[in-house]
């Protein structure tokens, strides 16, 4: 059997991901034998500057750690999430895998999927608002909390809250 490589170039880690790609072919049916292939081939690259040849030659580094890569990659290119729950033992229980968007093939029997409403509607004058609640909103809005919105204004947490108490008030429609 002659030595195995310690170090691969790019066109030799091209070859090893064709013959990768043909082992795991059933694992990503949404995609085909070249977007798997390039995937892998993508991640190989990234994943060469972490290879130590004290742990193996590069062949069995890279087979250990493609499919990790490359299966992230097509749930999230797909919208997949990934769950797994915790058994009341303490061990790790059986990954879910649930689609974020379900796709159907004929679209045109299915009910309208969006109201549209062609009554103009009146929406809250936020320029009643003065700037410190509008920031308080945009902080918010980003996902900030109320703490945050706190430090950044430099006052107290119950004034924030105040603040977000107006806010709503304006947007619902209630006088003040």
């Amino acid at each position: 059997m002659g030595n195995l490589p310690h170090q691969i170039s790019p066109e030799e880690l091209y070859e090893y991901t064709h013959s990768w790609t043909a082992l795991r072919l059933r694992s990503f049916p949404l995609w085909d034998f070249d977007d798997i292939r390039n995937e892998a081939y993508v991640a190989g690259i990234s994943l060469l500057s972490g290879y130590d040849s004290g742990m193996g030659t590069v062949h069995q580094y890279l087979s250990q750690r493609l499919y990790d890569y490359v299966s992230r990659s097509y749930y999230k290119k797909n919208d997949i999430v990934v769950t797994r729950k915790m058994n009341p033992d303490g061990s790790k229980g059986k990954r879910e895998y649930r689609p974020l968007c379900v796709y159907v093939a004929n679209y045109a029997e299915l009910p309208m999927a969006v109201h549209y409403d062609p009554e103009p509607h009146d929406f809250p004058d936020l320029s009643v608002l003065p700037d410190s609640i509008l920031e308080v909103a945009y902080i918010l809005s980003q996902g900030g909390s109320q703490k945050k919105c706190a430090t950044i204004q430099s006052v107290s947490e119950p004034a924030i809250s105040r603040k977000v108490r107006k806010l709503r008030d304006v947007l619902i429609g209630k006088k003040s």
